[in-house]
């Protein structure tokens, strides 16, 4: 800031200065003070300066419908409202993907809306293919209901909180952050796909590898602009294994702690006035901040699947091309396999039974590839979990 205001002073131009609410305040206020020019600050929070301050409401539905309307011309109202809903654009992008997409139909318009709105959320995360939908989900009727609670939430968003008034009473955050708990492999990525796909929405996995950045500030910089892109497109968050950003404050000892602390609350402060849906994902859910869980709406737990479940699993993965004989109860009652193993297991099977010249997958080849995912998750082979099988697959274990 102080190079900018040194080169705008020389020169004599006024200078804007962005994010202003990033900058220490004190360090703003004393630059302020000593400046000799004019100097336009922008921030997405108020803060604390004896200057004047003009706040803009950010683009509401009724105007950003407006906006619609006039930009794809009479006849296409239609195809407004539809986008005024689905997407928060600004009013200047509005304008030019009207102006790009006039006469062509509401899926071009929606398509160019999501080409617009995620191309910084490709930098920073990566699309999930959303192809399966509530059939295809083997989960326990509570964690059923909980998921179809989101798509309610999500669905109804506009009549609760616009036309029954709960966003300005009671209920500020007009996003849904749900929490998904369990092991790896019981369901958790596919949930979220599946609800993405019931409202027709766009699913992000944040990588936050690349997301979490050494450098002081950035990372807070690369939040915000995924979070702003996920509502610019309607596009549903998913942060996997979220413990890494989400974990718990520490005790400051040095400035690596001062600065973690601050990543968390501006996280804290980004998730309470998000707009979409943000999916949290963690096996330990227990080295969550509180104060995260505070702002969580729906948390579901997804436990290992009992042995009813696991046969419906082998079951109900097995596609109907694959013309498999397999004795699913017995494979669900003998072995404690996750639904992410389970599909393993019947990968593996058919590639077992196509090299075997079979017709058919058979309930061996399953065996075979239970062995085989055992040793991958190195699990020893008991007589106990295979029984007659033992003697057979053991061999062919340790030989390669």
């Amino acid at each position: 800031m102080r190079l900018g205001l040194r080169e705008a002073t020389l020169g004599a131009t006024a200078l804007i200065v962005t994010d202003a609410d990033r900058i220490d305040l004190a360090t703003l206020i004393g630059t302020l003070e000593a400046a000799q020019i004019p100097i336009a600050l922008t921030a997405d929070r108020r803060l604390a300066l004896n200057w004047p301050t003009f706040a803009i409401p950010a683009l509401g539905h009724d105007r950003a419908q407006t906006l619609w309307r006039y930009g794809l011309g009479p006849g296409d109202e239609v195809t407004a409202d539809r986008m005024a809903h689905q997407f928060r654009l600004s009013a200047a992008d509005i304008l030019r993907v009207a102006a790009d997409t006039r006469c062509q139909g509401a899926d071009a318009v929606a398509k160019a809306c999501l080409a617009h709105s995620t191309t910084l959320l490709d930098r920073f995360a990566t699309a999930i293919d959303c192809r399966h939908d509530w059939d295809d989900l083997v989960l326990p009727p509570r964690q059923m209901r909980l998921l179809r609670s989101i798509v309610q939430r999500a669905r109804h968003a506009r009549t609760v909180y616009d036309q029954w008034g709960f966003g300005e009473k009671l209920a500020p955050n007009r996003g849904v952050t749900a929490l998904f708990s369990g092991p790896s492999g019981a369901g958790k990525t596919l949930s979220a796909g599946v609800v993405a796909r019931d409202l027709g929405l766009p699913l992000y996995r944040v990588d936050l590898s690349a997301t979490v950045s050494k450098y002081i500030g950035e990372t807070e910089k690369q939040l915000e602009q995924i979070f702003s892109a996920a509502e610019a497109g309607n596009a549903c968050l998913f942060f996997d294994e979220c413990d890494a950003l989400f974990g718990k404050r520490s005790e400051v000892s040095d400035a690596h702690d001062r600065y973690a602390n601050i990543e968390t609350s501006y996280l804290l402060q980004r998730l309470e006035i998000h707009r979409g849906i943000v999916f949290l994902a963690s096996n330990y859910p227990q080295n969550i901040d509180e104060a995260f869980t505070r702002r969580i709406d729906l948390t579901v737990e997804f436990p290992m699947p009992d042995a009813g479940l696991r046969s419906a699993l082998w079951q109900r993965l097995l596609p109907p091309a694959a013309g498999a004989e397999i004795d699913a109860d017995r494979l669900g009652r003998q072995f404690e396999l996750s639904g992410g193993s389970i599909r393993n297991c019947l990968v593996t099977a058919a590639f077992l039974a196509a090299e075997d010249g079979a017709e058919r997958i058979e309930t061996r080849h399953c065996l075979m590839a239970v062995a085989q995912e055992y040793e991958k998750t190195g699990r020893p082979l008991t007589r106990a979990d295979f029984g007659e099988a033992f003697l057979q697959l053991r061999p062919a274990r340790n030989g390669g």
